[in-house]
């Protein structure tokens, strides 16, 4: 990881706790913004992968699939914008899809790097908090300020991973 990627990371992870203090401040305010955050980063997600299949991607083997996933991402997150004057209830049920589905896929992920002995536990812990927060948004659904306090907590925890990794030493792999 480059120096510059570190200070994003680190950015990001800051950004990430003052966006979850600021709605655990105003609960009232905490779904538009939730629907807001979530609407930007994917599409700028989207809008990245895209860009990157345009620069690099399409001259890599299996760089289709990053054209196909960045166009599902702006989709989604075109989706997550139209849904912001919706109940609120459908918002959160498409939020913890995506927690969920990001959780499964941090745990195979972290599977995986086990089985390379590459660095897992960190994944692995992240999938896992990841899958907690929506079984815990999912049990509390009744109540929406619960649910975005449960969101916040987790908002808080994942940035503080992504913090603690962008300080952790970037293993080199020598192929022999």
């Amino acid at each position: 990881m480059s120096k510059a990627q570190r200070v994003k990371e680190v950015l990001l992870g800051l950004l990430s706790i003052a966006g979850a203090a600021l709605m655990t401040l105003v609960p009232d305010l905490g779904y538009a913004l939730v629907a807001l955050i979530m609407c930007v980063s994917l599409i700028l997600g989207g809008i990245e992968k895209i860009g990157y299949y345009l620069t690099m991607g399409r001259y890599m083997v299996g760089g289709r699939s990053i054209f196909y996933f960045g166009i599902l991402l702006l989709d989604m997150g075109i989706l997550a914008g139209s849904l912001s004057t919706t109940p609120q209830s459908l918002i959160m049920i498409y939020l913890l899809g995506c927690h969920l589905l990001d959780g499964v896929v941090q745990v195979m992920r972290a599977r995986e790097q086990r089985g390379f002995e590459a660095p897992w536990k960190l994944t692995l812990a992240q999938g896992i908090a990841n899958i907690l927060v929506a079984v815990a948004c999912i049990l509390f659904m009744g109540s929406m300020n619960t649910v975005v306090y449960i969101y916040c907590a987790g908002l808080v925890y994942s940035a503080c991973l992504r913090i603690a990794s962008a300080f952790r030493k970037t293993a080199i792999v020598y192929i022999q």
